[in-house]
């Protein structure tokens, strides 16, 4: 049951991390198209 619980947040984990790069890269990309 508590190997279920870490593979939930290890996902969730993962997802977060997914989102942020995403973000950092849309960020990125419109720094360089204003900069």
């Amino acid at each position: 049951r508590l190997v279920n619980d870490i593979g939930k947040l290890l996902d969730l984990l993962v997802k977060n991390h997914l989102d942020d790069v995403a973000s950092t890269k849309k960020a990125l990309e419109v720094n360089m198209n204003f900069g």
